[in-house]
């Protein structure tokens, strides 16, 4: 598995938070988002 493969965690996804993880899942990449 290299850099490419390995999902992207985002951690108190708020409006940015939320806008960038859409952005590199719409660019292909594993996104997870955590809200409290």
């Amino acid at each position: 598995m290299n850099a490419l493969d390995r999902p992207i965690g985002i951690a108190g996804a708020g409006s940015i938070g939320c806008f960038v993880g859409g952005m590199l899942a719409a660019a292909g990449r594993k996104v997870a988002l955590l809200a409290r």
